[in-house]
């Protein structure tokens, strides 16, 4: 609630939190600020709802320097964002999650954000991606002024792609992943 926008979750909170399984953010928590959640080996879970990270200014826009980062999760399952959180955040990144089934973005969710989506180099050489999403859903005006957008999957030897074996769906609503009209976007 409203005791929670002068506060900060940061990297350092949760190393202490070696064993945390789920991660639940209730409505109306934490102003516009950077989050970054890395290498939480035990995480299996992130639920954040409505209108949490987020600035009170009726007409905002984006913060270029506010990221959220979801990066080394490997026990990760699932990511529900709820409405309008992280609507003025300018930098969206989801790495390295090998375990991930389902993500689900609200509407009007990282409004500003441009999204970077990938898998990573595993220690063995090979690239690692998200072998185990089956759904990805964005609500309504997700990434609706986004910059730029990074669906990217990678090679192992011989040039073999591993791509997205286990997707089964995708949901864009109304208005998800428009470009912004005042520089030349790109998408990757």
């Amino acid at each position: 609630g409203p005791w929670t926008m002068d506060m900060c979750l940061s990297e350092s909170f949760f190393s202490m939190l070696p064993h945390l399984e789920l991660l639940m953010i209730g409505d109306n928590c934490f102003s516009c600020q950077n989050l970054t959640i890395k290498s939480m080996n035990n995480l299996k879970r992130i639920m954040i709802d409505n209108y949490s990270y987020r600035s009170w200014i009726l007409y905002s826009s984006c913060k270029e320097h506010v990221h959220f980062r979801v990066v080394d999760c490997p026990q990760l399952r699932s990511i529900e964002i709820g409405n309008r959180s992280f609507l003025e955040c300018g930098n969206c990144e989801f790495r390295n999650l090998p375990s991930l089934v389902m993500m689900k973005l609200g509407y009007h969710c990282f409004q500003w954000a441009s999204l970077e989506l990938r898998g990573d180099w595993r220690s063995d050489g090979w690239w690692l991606d998200l072998p185990r999403l089956k759904s990805l859903q964005f609500g309504e005006k997700c990434f609706c002024c986004c910059h730029s957008l990074v669906f990217e999957s990678g090679c192992g030897e011989g040039e073999w792609w591993v791509d997205l074996p286990e997707l089964e769906s995708i949901r864009f609503d109304k208005s998800v992943f428009c470009f912004n009209d005042t520089d030349m976007s790109w998408a990757v």
